[in-house]
């Protein structure tokens, strides 16, 4: 909008000296005696163009304009140089005015260029009409626009209202500027972007706050994608291309940047609004050929540098993100092309068509879905709002609906949390958040993975994780994720996933929805821990730049913190009910033993750490989980039958804490039931003893018995 203040200002103040009768045959302009005004030009008017109807004094300019052009002695008479009319600036113009309006012209000629395709440094007597026609659409459309824009400029939420107006506008606006710039047709003219912006920056005296470059340089990756050529060029053929969809482009990109404002009034329309968002997006691609080159890793790294408020060095997740482009896209690693562009919006459009089949779904099946009891069977529908999948879409959408209906037990809720309770708890944004966690980690499993021996699908064993975290070494580093203990980190990812969650088979590999429950399950813990160490820091002096905390102290205040003010018996009822029950000196024995198991590094002379906090939330997870799978009678322990049960879970992990060959496979049962019994490793003798002689019925694994083996799946 300043540009074309600037352009209209410029000319009034050429033309305001410029009138005359024939040209001078020795002179470069008439005479200044001899120039008069055909009507009085006002600039401080012209400078309202976005905010009054200045027709008058448009026209007023264009009648000077004219006059000049008549009188004026040019070398041809079919254009105006850019010297001609700096030559007449400089010798009546005050020299501080002349040198600013002088470097103005170069700026105004540069846009001519481009606008109406004249020859460079040239001005055409013939396009000063379609000039001035460009002067009257952004007076009448770009006061429209502005006013649309100002009605909302004080209330982000108020865009939706005004939305449809402004769509209008800008389209009818583009549209009549097209209707002008369309007079003259291409003649491969192209302009320079950055080149461009710079000289108009240095022209306006603009600092890098009001005009950063290198973050638009960052962005016209956009500009190969949405309109083709070259990223940093526009050629007059593009520049049509892009007013005819600027209607449709602005309110996408308004609606993407606006989005948080809105109201749903119907829940479910969020997620369609997205889905409809992406799929738009895609419309306004140019058709590239596949193996065309769009952007690099830099163009994103610069913008997301510049866009994002942290302190992440972003350079260091380029080999990470390099190491997953080439595992999940293909092609090379720091190169995008316009193929692994459409997959990257194809996964996109997959994901929220997945979140708005589960949530109409879910809002069909609301009594069902919220019911406490488990679900074994459910029917597909045939809603209205599947109509816009294909057929193979609907049940593959179902199919995974399906599937987690009836195989997952736990759902975030809408703060994030998990419930241990023995009833369902199903939450609509948790079941989608299940969905999407499952859908991103598929991609991993799939390709990281193997099959095992016996097994239908994909699996990842340790050493496939191990290979998977290193090649994200990069970016874990960086975020501060790396464990400091590589090895135990990977044997508790598929340990924890694979025997303690709801889905766990025991079988030594963990498979997607093992994971799925895993990560959700972490999640979910970390929110539990932050909210218990910034409780601590009420009663605890934080040590160092972590604000560790002193062991003693934690101790001291944990249960009273954990349950009395964060009331956590909303999540962990049984837990509660334990530790009511057993009085506060087995519930501190109980909290030592799940120390043990969790800490990095359990050292008395270690203060606990926000990482020992987050890992201490995942084991009571664990344990909770276990109660509620295997204690059947819901007594509180596991009797000797629901040991036996149990046993197949851990059976895995015994025989390797057992140090057990294939022929003494058969005495893991009952190293099970001594670790659970004597809480330590038996040796051989024992083991032999206890074997054959030891009974064992009236065995019971309380949750103090559980906590205190934990350790041993972890040496």
């Amino acid at each position: 909008m300043k540009i074309l203040r600037i352009l209209l200002l410029l000319a009034s103040i050429v033309l305001v000296h410029s009138c005359g009768d024939e040209p001078l045959d020795d002179q470069g302009v008439m005479d200044l005696s001899d120039i008069q005004q055909i009507c009085a030009i006002d600039a401080k008017r012209l400078e309202k163009i976005l905010d009054e109807d200045v027709s008058r004094d448009i026209r007023c300019l264009n009648e000077n304009l004219n006059q000049f052009v008549t009188f004026v002695k040019r070398k041809d008479q079919r254009y105006i140089h850019i010297d001609e009319l700096k030559k007449f600036v400089t010798r009546f113009f005050a020299a501080d005015v002349a040198e600013k309006t002088n470097d103005l012209l170069k700026f105004v000629y540069m846009l001519n260029e481009i606008l109406l395709k004249d020859p460079k440094n040239n001005l055409a007597v013939a396009n000063i009409p379609l000039l001035f026609d460009i002067f009257e659409v952004v007076n009448h459309h770009g006061s429209l626009i502005k006013n649309s824009f100002m009605k909302f400029s004080d209330d982000d939420a108020k865009y939706w209202e005004n939305r449809n107006h402004l769509n209008q506008v800008v389209s009818s606006a583009s549209s009549a500027l097209l209707g002008v710039i369309t007079q003259r047709g291409s003649v491969g003219k192209s302009l320079d972007l950055i080149f461009f912006l710079e000289e108009l920056k240095t022209i306006l005296g603009l600092d890098d706050d009001q005009m950063n470059i290198p973050l638009i340089d960052s962005y016209l990756f956009l500009k190969k994608l949405i309109l083709g050529g070259e990223k940093r060029v526009i050629t007059d053929n593009e520049l049509q291309l892009l007013f005819t969809n600027l209607g449709g482009m602005v309110t996408l990109g308004l609606d993407a940047l606006y989005v948080k404002h809105r109201d749903f009034k119907i829940a479910d329309d969020e997620n369609y609004f997205y889905l409809d968002l992406i799929k738009e997006a895609q419309t306004f691609f140019h058709p590239h050929e596949n193996n065309e080159y769009i952007f690099e890793f830099k163009d994103l790294s610069d913008l997301i540098e510049k866009v994002l408020d942290n302190d992440w060095e972003i350079d260091n997740f380029q080999e990470s993100i390099a190491n997953l482009k080439v595992r999940l896209i293909g092609g090379e690693r720091d190169k995008y092309t316009f193929s692994d562009v459409k997959v990257l919006f194809g996964w996109g459009q997959e994901v929220f068509e997945m979140l708005y089949f589960n949530d109409v779904t879910f809002t069909h099946y609301k009594s069902k879905m919220q019911s406490p009891k488990v679900i074994e069977t459910i029917r597909r529908p045939d809603l209205q709002e599947y109509q816009i999948f294909s057929k193979d879409r609907q049940k593959e959408l179902w199919n995974q609906f399906e599937l987690i209906t009836l195989h997952y037990r736990y759902f975030h809720d809408d703060e994030g949390y998990l419930h241990y309770f023995r009833e369902f708890k199903r939450f609509k944004k948790g079941f989608n958040f299940t969905a999407l966690l499952r859908y991103a980690l598929k991609k991993i499993v799939d390709e990281y993975g193997h099959v095992p021996e016996g097994e239908r699908r994909k699996h990842v064993s340790k050493e496939n994780v191990a290979v998977a975290i290193k090649e994200v070494e990069g970016a874990a580093r960086e975020i501060g994720l790396w464990p400091k203990d590589f090895d135990r980190f990977v044997r508790e990812a598929v340990d924890g996933s694979d025997v303690f969650q709801y889905q766990g088979d025991g079988n030594g590999y963990s498979n997607v929805e093992e994971l799925t429950e895993y990560v959700s399950a972490i999640l979910s813990a970390n929110k539990h821990a932050s909210s218990v160490h910034e409780k601590l820091l009420n009663y605890c002096t934080p040590i160092g730049e972590d604000q560790n905390i002193e062991l003693n102290c934690y101790r001291e205040y944990f249960w009273h913190i954990f349950f009395n003010e964060l009331g956590n018996q909303k999540y962990f009822s049984k837990l509660y009910e334990y530790i009511q029950s057993v009085g506060m000196e087995e519930a501190q024995q109980y909290l030592l033993n799940m120390e043990k198991y969790a800490r990095e590094f359990p050292d008395e002379s270690l203060p606990l750490t926000k990482v020992d906090l987050n890992r201490l939330m995942v084991a009571f997870s664990n344990v909770e989980a276990i109660y509620i799978l295997y204690d059947y009678n819901n007594d509180g322990w596991l009797d000797r039958r629901e040991l036996d049960i149990a046993y197949f879970r851990f059976e895995t992990v015994i025989i390797k804490v057992g140090e057990l060959e294939p022929k003494t496979y058969k005495y893991g049962h009952s190293i099970f039931l001594y670790l659970i019994k004597k809480l330590e490793i038996p040796s051989v003798i024992q083991m032999a003893i206890f074997h054959y002689l030891t009974p064992k019925k009236k065995i019971k694994g309380t949750r103090f018995n559980i906590a205190s083996i934990l350790a041993f799946f972890i040496e």
